[in-house]
């Protein structure tokens, strides 16, 4: 048995903007999503890579007992748990949560001494996406709800949307009537489990397939609800808004969300403007029109993305300030039917607001054209609406235009003020073959050369009108 000594606690919940002068004097680097790489011990064991080997994490407990979020970046073996004890040494008396994974099962168990229970569960994108991949890494995370008396488990990303095996206990109260799971509130401490070499249908796994433990993340809130990918200013949330959560309001966001929305929110930030109010119009002129400067650049780009229709424009504001992928601001004009491929954000934030027309969004849970998972529902915004994304929530999503007018949006994104990596691409599916790409975000024109060209196109036009 090997121990781990970590040495910062990462939170996530976007609740507490700063961290406290105690925390900090702890080794708290942020109160935001983060996860924090620590050197951490094997997870298998190199004379016997067959055998199970057990992690504890002593100085990273729960931050409130029976409550919270651990996440673990890993490259799993043929099983992989997660256990949640109330001490840090297992007592025979005592009872412990573990999230057991396998190649052919996902389970909540309770364990009590040698008596090990099932708690029924169920698998809420089907029985298949909850099952461990070995050798492929992944965040797995479980989510402990102490107060709505729930479980969970996703991978890949912290959301509600991406919850693969859930289950509703009967927790009670501790005081007067307590539940046949009361014994979750007082769950504080961490183990990682791992099984290596040989899977469950024992079949020897390659050396590359030995388990890695690369990262673990404690939040102090567990996973409820995910925030709505409507943003709306505060002055026009409702209380059904609030009830039924059907928008956000931009204060629940990030700060990188909220410098974004701050640029960009404003009425002077429009298509058509004092300077050039048919501008929209020139657009949609300039696509349907052989020989012209949009038409032309799409024919161009056709077939980028693997399909004829994965095309759009990109017009950058700006220059790269180095903490997005690529130039933040970037204004991107969608033909009728058009659409992009399936793409993530690189880990970034991002604020897209529409300018003009409709863009109707999808999302989905990874990005795997073999083990696809589409979240429902879909959203349409529309002249003046404005959505979000993050690190966890929403970063993997499809833009399609289904209307049968040109449309206009502006992205904007922001790395996480606490992120040191910086990917500075995004990752796509080819549209015919499935393919993860790398996409490093480029740009078709800058903003004032664009509208400058489409202008003079657009009055020449208005001349030989008005001649004919």
């Amino acid at each position: 048995m090997s121990f781990s000594r970590l040495e910062y606690s990462s939170y996530f919940g976007a609740d507490r903007p700063t961290v406290t002068d105690d925390e900090r004097s702890k080794g708290v680097v942020s109160a935001f999503p983060s996860i924090v790489t620590n050197d951490l011990p094997p997870i298998y064991d190199e004379k016997d890579p067959n055998a199970s080997s057990l992690v504890n994490f002593p100085n990273l407990p729960l931050v409130v007992e029976g409550q919270g979020v651990v996440a673990v970046q890993v490259t799993p073996g043929a099983e992989f748990s997660i256990i949640l004890t109330p001490s840090p040494t297992l007592k025979d008396e005592e009872t412990a949560l573990q999230l057991h994974l396998t190649t052919t099962s996902a389970k909540f168990l309770q364990v009590k001494g040698a008596d090990v229970k099932e708690i029924p569960s169920v698998t809420p994108k089907g029985p298949e996406a909850a099952l461990l991949v070995p050798g492929v890494p992944d965040l797995y995370w479980l989510s402990v709800d102490k107060k709505n008396g729930i479980l969970r488990y996703g991978k890949t990303y912290r959301s509600a949307a991406v919850t693969f095996l859930g289950a509703r206990v009967d927790i009670g109260d501790k005081e007067t009537t307590p539940g046949p799971y009361i014994w979750i509130k007082q769950l504080k401490y961490i183990s990682i489990l791992s099984i290596g070499g040989t899977s469950v249908l024992g079949d020897q796994l390659p050396e590359e397939v030995r388990p890695d433990l690369r990262q673990v993340s404690v939040g102090h809130l567990p996973i409820v609800s995910d925030l709505p990918p409507i943003v709306a200013e505060s002055i026009d949330v409702t209380l059904e808004d609030l009830a039924l959560g059907l928008t956000t309001s931009i204060a629940n966001l990030s700060p990188e969300c909220q410098r974004l929305y701050a640029n960009v929110s404003g009425p002077g930030v429009q298509v058509d403007d004092e300077g050039f109010p048919d501008f929209s119009q020139a657009l949609e002129y300039s696509i349907r029109t052989p020989g012209k400067l949009c038409h032309e650049k799409l024919k161009e780009k056709a077939g980028e993305f693997g399909e004829a229709d994965m095309t759009y424009l990109r017009i950058t504001l700006g220059s790269d300030e180095g903490n997005s992928p690529g130039v933040p601001y970037v204004m991107e004009i969608w033909p009728s039917k058009h659409k992009s491929p399936i793409h993530d954000h690189g880990e970034a934030y991002a604020v897209i607001k529409v300018l003009h027309g409709q863009i109707n969004a999808s999302y989905f849970a990874n990005l795997n054209s073999k083990a696809q998972i589409k979240l429902e529902p879909d959203y349409t915004f529309y002249k003046g609406g404005v959505t979000w994304l993050g690190p966890d929530n929403y970063q993997v999503h499809q833009l399609h235009n289904d209307s049968d007018r040109v449309c206009v949006t502006i992205q904007c994104y922001q790395y996480a003020n606490k992120d040191r990596a910086h990917d500075e691409y995004f990752e796509y599916l080819d549209g015919k073959t499935g393919e993860k790409k790398p996409f490093y975000p480029s740009s078709d024109w800058d903003f004032m050369t664009f509208k400058s060209r489409v202008k003079q196109e657009w009055e020449e036009h208005l001349k030989d009108l008005e001649w004919k």
